[in-house]
């Protein structure tokens, strides 16, 4: 029974795969990206990894799994104050930010925040949208921003890849009938979806039993197997 899906890229398939058979994921597109490239931009291609670079900033995305970032590189847009007073404000900011360029709102569990004093005494904030899809968490995917004055982004990183909908399947099945017999001291488990990092291939993705074993977490698949993170 195979029960991990390894994909280059949905968008690489050679054969179509129907959209119900998918769940959606986001893949930033550039102009919707905050960060400040300036301009003129120029671009390149090295090993998939496309790279759009201008005096202020860059943006790269990893065409294979969809993978982008993007950071500022001009020290007098670095040096801006933030452009919130507290964390729930600069959350929302990043909530209406990524529901913009098309992030999947029915797969939005939350929002963490963090805060960073530099060096110049400025605080500056950090928000991170996680996913959920079908009430499992998936647990590499995020969506990351640093707003600074102006609504420029000085940081950005989206990784919210697409899968197919066999996964939430073994989601599923784990969920309503567990498994019997794990070779763990703690028999009780979370159900989550794990996925490779953005720069990966083959992507891989997979449903699974997390445990807590000691002072491990141990994953075990919808056959019981005992599965290693991709990569």
């Amino acid at each position: 029974m195979r029960r991990v899906v390894f994909l280059l890229g949905l968008a690489a398939c050679s054969d179509p795969i129907p959209m119900s058979k998918v769940v959606p994921g986001l893949e930033m597109p550039i102009e919707k990206t905050a960060v400040a490239l300036g301009t003129p931009t120029t671009a390149t291609d090295v090993d998939g990894l496309h790279r759009v670079e201008g005096p202020t900033g860059f943006f790269e995305t990893f065409g294979v799994t969809g993978g982008t970032t993007g950071a500022v590189t001009d020290a007098t847009l670095l040096a801006k104050a933030a452009s919130f007073s507290t964390a729930a404000q600069h959350e929302n900011a990043a909530r209406a930010h990524f529901a913009t360029a098309g992030l999947p709102s029915d797969q939005l569990a939350g929002v963490t925040s963090r805060a960073v004093v530099g060096a110049d005494g400025k605080t500056r904030f950090t928000s991170t949208l996680l996913r959920r899809v079908d009430g499992f968490d998936v647990v590499e995917s995020a969506a990351t921003v640093t707003f600074v004055e102006g609504g420029i982004a000085t940081d950005e990183q989206v990784f919210w890849p697409g899968f197919l909908r066999n996964v939430l399947d073994d989601a599923h099945t784990l969920q309503s009938q567990g498994l019997a017999n794990l070779p763990t001291t703690n028999k009780v488990g979370v159900v989550v979806i794990h996925h490779s990092t953005w720069k990966t291939v083959p992507f891989g993705v997979f449903a699974c039993l997390d445990v807590v074993d000691g002072n491990v977490v141990r994953h075990f698949d919808v056959d019981g197997n005992e599965k290693t993170l991709p990569p």
